[in-house]
């Protein structure tokens, strides 16, 4: 990991573009919703191949997105190009089914801890990091069930507002939503709130809001741009950081999720937010290369560095 000066760090622009909706999460979401009720689980994973093959076909931007992810971690054959992105469209799909199944409380896997740190077990006033890597949802999901109490969650609710209307009519009463869309002073209130009544709250460490502090670092050996919210939030509130990934094991109705937790700061040791970034990018780079079929940005997750480093040289 190649060390960051302060000169990579820039504002993400009021007016900059989020994240776009790719055909696999707004199309496939929206019709797992519509097929879950009249099939069930089983019938919908048997079905799932080949209606994940009609969205993979049909949406040739993600296709592409997931293949120059592939690349930036050394594949070159086309056919194996292909194939790994259709797969990783596939865990997608079993991941969509797992939700409906968990909302509906017939779920047939379980969310289980891997080795290390237990996230039932933080301490209060924590925050956690997550990311696109997995289902942080399902993990939502165990969390509230072992606390009996939902856990913080900072999502922009501008950002594609019908996805995470989907979203969130999954998750239920496991979050409480803190809308990174309003004011700075209201999202910092709302975080403290949670952090004092309900102990931790979760950021998305991949997606960025507008208004948002950003810092440019090597991803797989390439500039990638991550938000520096999360760890500004813990230096301002002294709260320890951890990392956690909720990844699906076996493709297969029963397949379980491990959820690995792992700190990163102890909300003790001097430091600064860019230095924590750079942990969580490297956990983030090490759990990524173990699970690549798990990686849900259906973007060009590395195209936006130089787009925001000259947006912000030019204001």
């Amino acid at each position: 990991m190649s060390n960051i000066s302060s000169q990579a760090q820039f504002q993400a622009p009021a007016n900059s573009p989020t994240i776009p909706e790719a055909l696999p999460e707004r199309g496939g979401a929206r019709f797992m919703d519509w097929l879950f009720p009249k099939i069930g689980s089983h019938a919908a994973y048997m079905i799932a191949p080949v209606v994940v093959l009609f969205f993979f076909l049909s949406g040739p931007n993600s296709r592409a997105s997931v293949g120059r992810f592939y690349q930036h971690l050394g594949v070159r054959s086309r056919f194996r190009l292909f194939w790994l992105s259709y797969l990783n469209h596939l865990y997608f799909s079993a991941s969509l089914i797992d939700r409906m199944a968990m909302a509906h409380g017939c779920a047939k896997f379980r969310v289980v801890k891997a080795p290390g740190l237990n996230i039932a077990s933080l301490p209060e006033r924590s925050i956690v990091v997550g990311s696109h890597l997995g289902d942080w949802t399902l993990c939502s999901h165990a969390f509230t069930r072992q606390h009996e109490r939902p856990i913080g969650i900072i999502v922009d609710l501008q950002a594609n507002p019908k996805f995470q209307e989907h979203i969130l009519s999954k998750t239920g009463s496991a979050v409480r939503i803190i809308d990174a869309s309003r004011s700075g002073i209201e999202v910092i209130l709302g975080i403290n709130d949670a952090l004092t009544s309900l102990g931790q709250v979760c950021f998305l460490g991949d997606r960025i809001s507008k208004n948002q502090r950003l810092q440019t670092t090597d991803f797989f050996s390439a500039p990638a741009t991550f938000p520096l919210s999360a760890y500004e939030t813990a230096l301002r509130f002294g709260c320890p950081v951890y990392t956690f990934f909720c990844i699906k094991q076996k493709l297969s109705v029963t397949g379980d999720y491990f959820v690995w937790v792992d700190e990163i700061w102890d909300g003790k040791v001097p430091i600064d937010a860019g230095m924590l970034l750079e942990r969580y990018v490297k956990r983030l780079s090490t759990m990524t290369r173990r699970f690549p079929a798990s990686w849900f940005n259906f973007h060009d997750f590395w195209s936006g560095a130089v787009a925001e480093r000259e947006s912000s040289e030019m204001t």
